[in-house]
């Protein structure tokens, strides 16, 4: 029996909540009077209070009257109407439903479709490079885009072209310097076309910027880089080199050299290295851009002055404990083709050692005194190639190690024979010698190829076989170093 009673009351309870009164649906967005929305616009409204909701009714209208709405029935409190007219103003309201009738319909809001309010096009403005990507908002509803790009204002014999939706955006790869381009665009759906956006604008630049060196550089080698900017749409970049600052096409110091994008990443500045330009002589740069619609106007020039001499390293200047063997050695010129050395005990070198090294490689020289003095020696380099030679570096000076004659003969006394050889020499030192001795072998340009600490390797035997079958055939060098004594010795390689 309580169960029964307990069922009617809740017969009681739905039957009560049926015939309250369904209020009227609270519309949420778009706000009343907003603009600018999509053609497929999301309509939000609150649930309907006072009963049981089984949906909504939606109308859209271009009146206030609704007597052709656009109509849809939904089960939630959201919608979307299709592909609205563009620019036109819309008026919508909802009311629910339930099992026992309608509520009210809401207040009618109204809304106006986008129609042109393009707000992201892309570019606008000066010295954009010649491949450009225009681009618009993307818009929700829409099939596709129409663009139309210009040189005239007046948007006559434009370039035109359609974008399907969602893509919003077309490159241009060739475009011309030195050109300002109009451009604008419409959106399309089934049913509309949109207006045309505003007409904007963007200029291509007209010049190549100039990165490194920085003006009125100094000290640049003969072969030296030269970088510009690398600009998208530019296939060719002319690089003129002179002491000229007119660049005259009948200068003998002319230099123009086209360098290729493709060479380049493009991420990475354009590159361009100068053939052997003249030592101690101040050049004038430029750069002028190429593509396939013409050239920009020449760079504003900069200035660098290549170094007018060699600079050298070690021994440093003044030294006073240097070997009767020892290396000299100076800074590489990019753009050399080789070096001339002289060494004298006069620091006005009257009557110099002169070394000429052709291999432009080569930044040292092994110096062998077999007689030395006790005062100064002084030492010079100068560079060169085949239009032009470098003044003389600022000399260096240096003092030899001076080394009692008794521990000097002992170290001299070392033996290497066979000489010339083919695999191995064998390296025989005197009884009485400490073998704290080092072999260092060299190339006859002063390249150290290997070096041995002799020490436990000669074994009591007082003779030590040295392997030179790997070794390319030609003249080398064997320095011996014990105690601050030195000895070379000249071997062939055959």
């Amino acid at each position: 029996m309580k169960r029964i009673v307990t069922l009617a009351a809740s017969c009681l309870i739905v039957i009560g909540l049926q015939a309250q009164s369904l209020q009227k649906p609270i519309l949420l967005s778009p706000a009343l009077g907003d603009t600018a929305q999509d053609v497929n616009v999301l309509l939000n409204w609150q649930p309907a209070l006072g009963g049981l909701v089984s949906g909504y009714d939606v109308e859209v209208d271009e009146d206030t009257l609704f007597l052709n709405p656009q109509m849809a029935l939904v089960n939630g409190t959201t919608a979307r109407p299709s592909e609205l007219d563009f620019g036109k103003k819309y008026y919508w309201r909802v009311k629910a439903n339930s099992s026992t009738g309608s509520s009210p319909y809401s207040d009618i809001r109204s809304f106006t479709t986008f129609e042109n309010e393009f707000t992201g096009m892309s570019p606008i403005g000066l010295n954009k490079s010649p491949r450009q990507s225009i681009s618009w908002d993307t818009l929700p509803g829409v099939l596709s885009y129409e663009y139309e790009l210009s040189i005239n204002a007046n948007m006559s014999s434009p370039s035109t072209g359609v974008v399907q939706h969602p893509d919003n955006s077309n490159i241009f790869p060739q475009l011309e310097f030195n050109e300002t381009y109009y451009w604008r665009v419409r959106t399309i759906h089934g049913k509309d076309v949109s207006n045309w956006s505003n007409t904007v604008n963007f200029t291509v630049r007209n010049e190549i910027a100039l990165k490194f060196p920085p003006d009125s550089a100094d000290l640049r080698e003969p072969e030296t880089i030269l970088a510009c900017a690398n600009v998208a749409g530019v296939l060719e970049y002319i690089f003129q080199v002179d002491i000229d600052s007119l660049f005259n096409p009948n200068s003998p110091d002319l230099v123009t050299t086209t360098i290729l994008d493709i060479d380049f990443d493009n991420s990475n500045d354009i590159q361009y290295f100068t053939s052997r330009l003249r030592f101690g002589t101040k050049y004038y740069w430029r750069v002028q851009g190429v593509n396939n619609l013409g050239k920009s106007a020449w760079s504003s020039h900069r200035t660098f002055t290549t170094l007018d001499k060699a600079t050298l390293s070690l021994p440093t200047d003044g030294s006073d404990s240097v070997n009767v063997v020892t290396k000299l050695t100076w800074f590489k010129i990019e753009g050399a083709g080789g070096y001339t050395i002289e060494i004298d005990t006069d620091n006005s070198f009257p009557n110099p050692l002169n070394e000429q090294l052709k291999d432009d490689t080569t930044t040292s020289y092994l110096l062998v005194l077999n007689n030395w003095v006790t005062d100064f020696y002084y030492w010079r380099v100068k560079a060169w190639h085949s239009r032009d030679t470098s003044g003389w570096s600022d000399p260096f000076s240096f003092k030899v190690h001076p080394v009692g004659v008794k521990e000097q003969n002992l170290i001299e006394n070392i033996s290497v024979y066979p000489n010339p050889a083919i695999n191995f020499v064998r390296v025989e030192f005197p009884d009485n010698i400490e073998h704290n001795v080092t072999l260092t072998l060299f190339s006859i340009t002063g390249k150290q190829i290997k070096e041995l600490k002799i020490g436990d390797l000669l074994k009591g035997s007082g003779t030590l076989e040295f392997d030179v079958s790997e070794y390319e055939k030609g003249v080398y060098l064997l320095q011996f170093d014990s105690n601050g004594m030195t000895s070379t010795k000249k071997i062939i390689v055959q």
